[in-house]
């Protein structure tokens, strides 16, 4: 194991000019700020009130916006056990940031944020001995092996929540395993989010891998600003709505022509797109060439000619949510691994979606065969099921209510992960 560990190190350092590079194109890419590139070479920015204290701090780490969530979720439930923590909270894509930078505010001098630092040995350790973390928490499928391997050296306890992994993951860790490789074992304790991940994990590591339940299925419910919602019903008025969450390239493009179809039967018809990456607003717009549209970002009003409405806004979607009676999650017409059907559930919203849902695979399973979501393979199934609700042959509330109850059963799964934790880490104390 320590030979392979001296042998990733030396070819990460390699790779560090080569990746400086890297960071340079996707500052050009606008996938970075400038500004903040220091950050990913192990350079902190930390107000002095969080530095100067002796509580505990907890370094939690969520890739993009998702994970993000799902890390600030278990963030807030940390300090209500043990309020003397603080927590640092790190992301990767600037878009997850920007939303956990909004949240923590009402946090000041309790959660800070960073920009995850690179896997490179100087910058891990210049990370590590600023911070001085009692414990990092990887939320879903982080594996860094400097950071892990850095971190064991410094005493410093790793867990992995939530945690899942790719099958083709899977079979390249098990080759990796087989050379004597195995960082997987250097965990204190390893969450799995499904029973069925906790199957597949268990095969990298001696540890015993836990299941307590799906973490994301207990993230707090979206904030709503009420006059926003209000504003955007007094604009819509009884039009047929059909909103489209989380949309990836290529999806938008199958959104509009099922628009164009349904616009035949509805000539009031308003499709809202929220894209799960605003920046790709230009991109987006270019092919709505035959429709009114209105960009929220612009604070352009829904006037009686719009017909599409993109919402390229942070921190709005519970608005969007509880606007409709049903929603299509993108990131699933295509085979890009789906999103979180939660946040809708918890808002009475009724899910649609494809099948290509790979991280949340048995979530969906479950929910489709309690008939708690919608699953649609192709084109004509989504036009067909849209349509089937604005002619009222299927009932949102019947979809919700059976998904609601399937929620119940993680109610205590974030309580159980860090009951575990305490037991490791004597939070209290």
């Amino acid at each position: 194991m320590r030979f392979w560990l001296i042998f990733y190190k030396i070819l990460s350092m390699a790779f560090l000019p080569f990746i400086a590079i890297y960071l340079l194109l996707r500052v050009f890419k606008k996938k970075e700020q400038f500004n903040r590139l220091p950050e990913r070479f192990g350079f902190a920015k930390c107000s002095k009130n969080f530095r100067d204290s002796n509580s505990l701090t907890i370094w939690i780490h969520g890739v993009s916006v998702g994970e993000a969530n799902c890390a600030f979720f278990l963030a807030e439930e940390l300090l209500k056990f043990s309020p003397h923590l603080k927590i640092l909270l790190t992301t990767t894509t600037l878009t997850s940031a920007r939303i956990i930078e909004q949240k923590i505010i009402i946090y000041e001098g309790k959660i800070i944020h960073q920009l995850l630092p690179i896997d490179v040995d100087i910058c891990v350790k210049k990370f590590l001995n600023f911070w001085n973390p009692r414990a990092i928490i990887f939320v879903e499928s982080e594996i860094w092996p400097n950071i892990i391997a850095t971190a064991k050296s410094m005493a410093i306890s790793t867990f992995l929540v939530n945690a899942r992994i790719s099958n083709k993951s899977l079979k390249n860790w098990q080759k990796i395993k087989k050379l004597g490789f195995n960082i997987f074992d250097y965990f204190s304790i390893i969450f799995a989010q499904s029973s069925e991940e906790q199957i597949k994990i268990q095969q990298l590591c001696a540890n015993q891998v836990m299941f307590h339940g799906n973490l994301k299925a207990q993230t707090k419910i979206l904030n709503v600003s009420e006059q926003e919602l209000r504003e955007l019903k007094k604009q819509i008025n009884n039009r047929p709505v059909w909103l489209c969450t989380s949309t990836h390239n290529g999806e938008e493009e199958i959104i509009l022509n099922i628009h164009r179809k349904l616009h035949e039967d509805f000539r009031d018809l308003l499709t809202i797109i929220v894209p799960r990456h605003p920046a790709r607003i230009n991109e987006i717009t270019a092919l709505c060439n035959q429709e009114k549209i209105a960009i929220r970002s612009k604070k352009e009003d829904i006037i009686d000619t719009t017909e599409i409405y993109i919402a390229d806004t942070l921190n709005e979607l519970g608005i969007f949510y509880s606007l409709v009676d049903f929603a299509f999650i993108g990131g699933s017409l295509l085979p890009i691994g789906g999103h979180n059907p939660f946040e809708a559930i918890k808002l009475n919203c009724a899910v649609i979606s494809g099948f290509g849902v790979a991280n949340f695979a048995e979530i969906y399973h479950e929910l489709s065969q309690n008939e708690g979501v919608i699953m649609v393979k192709n084109f004509d199934e989504l036009y067909d099921v849209v349509k089937d609700f604005f002619n009222g042959k299927k009932s949102s509330g019947n979809y919700t209510n059976k998904a609601l109850q399937i929620l119940e059963k993680n109610n205590y799964c974030v309580k159980n992960i860090i009951k575990k934790i305490d037991q490791i880490l004597s939070l209290n104390v």
